[in-house]
């Protein structure tokens, strides 16, 4: 990574060996969240950077700072920055420097939300950048300069604004997608939070502002990995998560995005498929699919006609790779053999029902994606939140008025909250959070990346943190040990039409 570093700053160094250059930068200082816990920056990342680019070229170099510092706390840092940038706030500076001098301008800045900090923009409308080479560089967790390019471009029309250089780091560790090759973080983030709230489908959905901001903090925290389905708020999941993407800037390649066909008119037919297709990448803004699922077996279409359909779907690159969601063993099964003597594309992925609280794939169906070597992308990993806090209500809009996880859960109460001391009790124990533990325990179990539906910033923090907590055989007996057989929840029964 240091040698990839090195090599684009020596490309940079290259446009400006015979100019008088200045390097200018903001960086920042404090406390930053990784998976190895607190981590305190006396020196900010950006600011490595461009001591790097000021040993290569042997250019001037200067650092913005502000009068009034960013908070040490980095999501309380962010925050403000935020605020600033909905209300186009320009941040006096401490100390400002001539520019008129210099031919070639390298300036720097960490990317949030989606652009440069306004104490840059402070910087900009200071000065006359007539005829000037400007030479943008940022430091980021994945959203790459965001619209930071071309924002630069529309406040410097007389400038020369080159390309630059974006530096990526990643806190999250990842994995591959059965055979496909397609590389995915460790963490899923899951987009049946974001929508319009309805109370024909949830109440407690984020909208699109609330959307951008948890999204680009996933990615932030080095998550690429994004899941969320045709029916999910009539839709506008999908709509708000590529609105989101877009707006954030992350180039498309740099993002896996998965989605669901099923719950619609015509459900896993050929029609439908190919409709439901075109509908879910129009939303999305794209024009394919990393993965497309079909979100519960269709017992009123032949296997032939949908695993056909989506083969079709791979050879035309609207999709990249196909997986199935909750569904019996058997069902799975004999999909896969209807592929493999078809020659038609085989799933990849198992997005099934899988948790401390309910294991019941654990006899069947987890069995024959081993054999099939499908990755396991579980959804509610945290059972609905039950597994993230002691008791069983938590008073939160979800927990109120979700009568989805009512169903799912209620059921088997009084056995579920003797698993949720465990997770608590252990959780105490090693000093982290239920949610840490409660993901740990998927990932000690072969899952590629459970699928978390975070609200709230914290929640992906601990996400992430978890894929780094490493439970003993001793723990995860101590934390299966009360289960009893549940009742199926998520596959379909053939009289069942209302999955959950």
């Amino acid at each position: 990574m240091k040698r990839i570093i090195l090599t684009a700053i020596l490309a940079l160094a290259a446009l400006s060996a015979s100019a008088q250059t200045l390097v200018v930068y903001y960086s920042r200082t404090g406390q930053n969240y990784t998976s190895d816990g607190i981590v305190n920056l006396n020196v900010g990342n950006t600011a490595l950077v461009a001591q790097q680019i000021q040993k290569l070229t042997g250019a001037d170099i200067f650092e913005l700072e502000t009068v009034k510092q960013y908070a040490a706390d980095y999501y309380e840092c962010t925050r403000e920055a935020k605020e600033e940038l909905n209300a186009q706030a320009r941040p006096a500076l401490k100390a400002d420097i001539d520019i008129s001098k210099y031919d070639t301008i390298y300036l720097g800045w960490p990317c949030w939300w989606g652009t440069y900090p306004m104490c840059v923009a402070t910087f900009l409308e200071a000065h006359d950048w007539s005829g000037k080479t400007v030479i943008p560089f940022t430091t980021h967790e994945g959203s790459g300069f965001g619209s930071g390019i071309r924002d630069l471009k529309a406040a410097l029309p007389s400038a020369k604004v080159k390309k630059g250089l974006s530096i990526q780091g990643s806190k999250v560790k990842t994995t591959t997608l059965g055979k496909t090759g397609i590389e995915v973080s460790r963490i899923c983030v899951g987009c049946m939070s974001y929508g319009k709230a309805s109370e024909d489908f949830h109440q407690w959905t984020l909208g699109p502002e609330d959307t951008q901001a948890m999204v680009e903090h996933a990615i932030g925290l080095g998550v690429n990995f994004f899941d969320t389905a045709n029916v999910y708020s009539f839709g506008t999941s999908e709509e708000y998560l590529g609105r989101a993407l877009r707006n954030i800037g992350v180039p498309r390649e740099k993002v896996v995005i998965a989605s669901k066909v099923f719950f619609n008119e015509g459900q896993l037919s050929r029609k439908a498929i190919l409709r439901e297709i075109d509908g879910t990448l129009r939303r999305l803004g794209t024009d394919y699919l990393d993965l497309y699922q079909i979100h519960r077996f269709d017992y009123g279409t032949p296997i032939e006609e949908t695993m056909e359909a989506l083969d079709s779907l791979v050879k035309a690159g609207k999709v990249r790779a196909i997986g199935a969601s909750a569904m019996y063993g058997y069902q799975f099964h004999n999909m896969q053999i209807c592929a493999e003597r078809n020659g038609w594309t085989l799933f990849s992925t198992m997005q099934n029902h899988y948790n401390l609280m309910y294991r019941e794939d654990e006899r069947e169906l987890i069995p024959v994606c081993e054999q099939y070597g499908v990755s396991l992308i579980p959804y509610s990993p945290l059972a609905g939140g039950h597994l993230t806090h002691r008791g069983w209500e938590s008073g939160t809009p979800r927990s109120n008025t979700d009568k989805i996880i009512r169903k799912k859960y209620d059921a088997s109460k009084e056995n579920d909250l003797e698993i949720i001391e465990r997770v608590a009790t252990l959780a105490e124990r090693l000093g982290v959070t239920m949610t840490e533990v409660a993901l740990a325990w998927t990932l000690a179990k072969g899952v590629a990346a459970p699928i978390v539906g975070a609200t709230k910033v914290p929640h992906f923090d601990a996400a992430v943190r978890a894929v780094d907590l490493t439970l003993s055989r001793e723990d995860i007996a101590f934390l299966e040990a009360p289960y009893k057989a549940h009742a199926i929840v998520g596959a379909l029964a053939r009289t069942d039409s209302n999955g959950i």
